[in-house]
């Protein structure tokens, strides 16, 4: 299981780092592209940290392409929102 969390997580590093990269050649505000990336970053290390350290809670958020896209536009309100929706469910 660490090891799936590992390799989302540099998954969704890679894919923003090159998000960042080619938007620099489109003349994007940087400022926001930071903004993003630091907001999907923070989604997806507290998700990975809820998913290790909530388990005695039945709190376990799976980690999948549609979870990580949702965590990674939304970050930390996404992953909240994901918290919420696994205990009302």
């Amino acid at each position: 299981m660490n090891t799936s969390i590992f390799i989302i997580f540099i998954g969704f590093s890679l894919g923003l780092l090159i998000t960042l990269i080619s938007a620099g050649f489109f003349s994007a505000p940087k400022k926001c592209l930071l903004k993003i990336f630091l907001n999907s970053l923070t989604g997806i290390l507290i998700l990975c940290a809820i998913n290790i350290f909530a388990k005695s809670a039945d709190i376990y958020i799976d980690l999948n392409p549609l979870t990580a896209v949702y965590v990674g536009i939304l970050g930390f309100p996404g992953t909240l929102s994901l918290i919420l929706l696994s205990l009302i469910i």
